[in-house]
């Protein structure tokens, strides 16, 4: 029963008795009857999601009322992705290497098995914690507290040598480290009035050199990163006693690289213009000041400032490739114009505010 799930809703009470069972987590116990509830829309590119609610028979001290069953998905053009970015083996390797050693706040995991990209991982259900939404994006204070829960992880992993010895965690690979030539030609053409003149030969400049700017990153301190960090990817409890204020989930994308990437990624794509505006060099600090006070060492504030910089400046990718993946200029549903263009207008004036443009011919180390 360890192999591919092609359909998470299809999973049965002898499968999950199997799987809870082979974890240890089920001893003398057993799941008689499991009701499955689909959870999520096309927030969700690389995986489905399925609440599974379990009756059990015998003893199953300890274990909860329902879990989540996460799967890979079947949509043509993101399975390619998963499949290329190997992205639940990815994840599965997050979670049985490195769940015990970061202090921050994840799903139990409970089991899971990837094969080439494509998989399943059953875990906790928080599905009662408020998830963070890309179209509203996240607050400035919301942003910071995510910050301060990710600088955590890179500072533990921070130029550590057991990042190479875990052979699922790949260097320098993004799913939007691709080339996007074509697609820029594509997305310039619908939206080249909206995003202006000024931002359109910022990106015309950055696509013409894009692959020797991603070979800089080899120069830069290395550590364990989300690759994917933002507002959909995060859980943002409100109640003011929480200890859990941000949870960040889908670590399909995990890779060693700068850890300014995700800093980067979170703050352009996540915190609406308005919100950010003024304050990036706050935000900056905040990660700075936890990255030395969890034992970063040698690394200054001016150089953490100008690795998000040019880690901005990287990340102009990610709008043009995510208005590939979502089908545009022809998009299924609102849902996916919004993403695309809240995208493409976020990352293009934080872009612009911080002048990455100066660093196509100065962001030499």
């Amino acid at each position: 029963m360890r192999e591919l799930i092609d359909d998470p809703l299809c999973v049965d009470a002898e499968w999950l008795t199997y799987v809870l069972q082979h974890e240890g987590h089920l001893q003398s116990g057993k799941v008689i009857a499991v009701t499955k509830t689909p959870l999520g829309n096309s927030i969700g590119f690389l995986s489905r999601v399925v609440r599974l609610s379990p009756e059990y028979q015998g003893n199953a001290d300890g274990l909860p009322d329902s879990f989540i069953l996460k799967a890979h998905t079947v949509i043509p053009n993101f399975l390619g992705v998963a499949e290329e970015l190997k992205a639940f083996d990815r994840e599965l390797g997050f979670y049985q290497e490195f769940r015990q050693k970061v202090c921050s706040r994840l799903p139990k995991f409970y089991g899971g098995y990837s094969q080439a990209g494509r998989g399943w991982l059953l875990l906790e259900d928080l599905s009662s914690i408020p998830p963070g939404d890309q179209v509203a994006g996240l607050s400035n204070l919301q942003v910071a507290k995510t910050i301060e829960n990710i600088a955590a992880i890179h500072a533990l992993c921070w130029q550590s040598e057991e990042l190479n010895r875990a052979k699922w965690l790949p260097i320098d690979d993004f799913w939007f480290r691709t080339e996007i030539e074509r697609s820029w030609r594509t997305l310039k053409q619908s939206y080249c009035l909206r995003i202006g003149s000024e931002g359109c030969e910022l990106i015309d400049s950055f696509v013409a050199c894009h692959g020797d700017l991603f070979g800089r990153l080899s120069s830069r301190p290395r550590t364990l990163i989300h690759g994917d960090l933002r507002a959909d990817n995060l859980l943002m409890d409100s109640n003011p006693k929480s200890r859990d204020d941000v949870i960040i989930l889908d670590w399909q994308t995990a890779t060693q690289s700068m850890g300014a990437i995700d800093i980067a990624f979170l703050i352009a794509g996540s915190e609406p213009t308005a919100e950010r505006h003024g304050r990036i060099h706050s935000l900056v600090r905040t990660w700075h000041t936890a990255l030395v006070e969890n034992g970063v060492k040698s690394y200054s504030y001016d150089e953490a400032y100008l690795d998000v910089r040019a880690a901005l400046l990287l990340c102009l990718a990610v709008p043009i490739k995510a208005f590939e993946e979502l089908g545009g200029p022809n998009f299924r549903n609102v849902r996916e114009v919004q993403l695309a263009e809240l995208m493409i207008f976020r990352y293009v004036q934080a872009a612009l505010d911080l002048n990455v443009g100066e660093l196509l011919e100065s962001w030499d180390f």
